[in-house]
């Protein structure tokens, strides 16, 4: 946007050109600019069965917009028998989803020392962070596979799904994405 002046002075008088430009401002995107969105998962690949995830999202009216963020490690999207890991930003904590993943199996703060687990994997609340600044949330989890995992849904592979929810509830089209 442009900024404008027009100086007048105590007798009314004021420059013949009327308003003139004097510099511009920029308008930061609203929360009706877009949803958040999964920007990076590092590893994106690989093998083991303890990993350091690190997941970047993105929201267009600022991190501290975004609500939640879902991790999801399974065969499918499908949080049963998965390793699905939720943030809540206003709860400042990570839950597990329950192996039927109708309900939690627990909940850790990250940074705190403990961890929680369900059939298919462990997730540690000392190795995990949360770290917001500007759009960027970057959500930094220590999962332990459990060996059981690897045979769930006819194969070693798993997908990695991610789902970043903002705090006026909109989500990327499609929902889970990677």
């Amino acid at each position: 946007k442009t900024l404008y002046a027009l100086p007048v002075n105590a007798a009314g008088q004021a420059p013949s050109g009327g308003l003139t430009s004097v510099g511009t401002w920029t308008v930061p995107a609203s929360a009706a600019a877009g949803p958040p969105a999964v920007d990076s998962l590092t590893p994106s690949t690989g093998q083991g069965s303890l990993v350091d995830f690190v997941l970047k999202v993105s929201d267009p009216a600022g991190a501290s917009d975004v609500a939640s963020v879902q991790l999801l490690i399974g065969a499918t999207a499908n949080p049963a028998n998965a390793c699905a890991v939720t943030y809540s930003a206003a709860q400042n904590s990570l839950t597990l989803a329950s192996d039927s993943g109708a309900s939690v199996a627990g909940q850790v703060t990250p940074g705190q020392s403990s961890s929680v687990s369900n059939s298919q994997c462990t997730l540690s609340g000392a190795a995990s962070s949360v770290q917001a600044a500007g759009n960027s949330l970057v959500l930094s989890l220590r999962i332990q596979f459990k060996a059981a995992f690897a045979a769930v849904g006819g194969s070693a592979t798993k997908n990695v799904y991610a789902l970043p929810v903002s705090a006026s509830g909109q989500s990327p089209a499609g929902g889970y994405t990677l």
